[in-house]
């Protein structure tokens, strides 16, 4: 693969992790214990067997910025720049896999 890609870096990230650290203490400068990290943004809807998530007509909270999830599956924007200022500007979560 390295021959095919020469000038291609690959990225290696441990999202998960560092979502799973938004939700502790933490030492970024937007300070996790400001987000709630227990419920999202939108909650979702048990239906009748059906699990619906932010629909049209679901309501979903006024300051999304204070939750890490805006669903039960996607992070908010603040929680995404966060993960692109660790891992692009402060190099933090993010390194070069050197194995390819």
């Amino acid at each position: 693969m390295k021959q095919k890609f020469s000038k291609t870096s690959f990225l290696y990230s441990d999202y998960f992790n560092f979502m799973l650290g938004l939700r502790g203490p933490s030492s970024n400068h937007a300070s996790s214990n400001l987000m709630n990290s227990t419920s999202p943004c939108c909650p979702s809807v048990y239906d009748g067997g059906v699990l619906m998530f932010c629909s049209a007509n679901s309501s979903s909270c006024t300051m999304p910025d204070t939750h890490i999830f805006f669903d039960p599956f996607h992070p908010t924007q603040l929680a995404n720049f966060m993960y692109a200022i660790g891992c692009f500007q402060e190099r933090k979560i993010c390194h070069v896999d050197q194995r390819f």
